[in-house]
């Protein structure tokens, strides 16, 4: 039996999951009051991150990097770096 080894890029789940991610970090900063100091610095480190981690192709650094991304989501650690 041959294992199928998936790129995650290449998957249209993957692709899907990754930009509501996406949205819902940004979706969470522009929650954050505007006159937050910090509140540019996110949103570039979340724009930062999304891009370098673009071109990941292993499954398991893959997975690492939006676990970390769905634990800032579901915390609250996004709001508490804007005050």
């Amino acid at each position: 039996m041959h294992h199928r080894v998936i790129v995650p890029r290449s998957s249209s789940v993957h692709r899907f999951a990754c930009l509501a991610l996406y949205r819902a970090l940004l979706r969470q900063c522009n929650q954050i009051s505007s006159t937050a100091p910090k509140l540019s610095a996110a949103e570039s480190h979340i724009r930062d991150r999304f891009r370098r981690y673009k071109n990941l192709q292993s499954p398991s650094q893959t997975a690492n990097a939006l676990k970390a991304g769905y634990e800032v989501r579901n915390s609250k650690l996004l709001f508490a770096t804007a005050g």
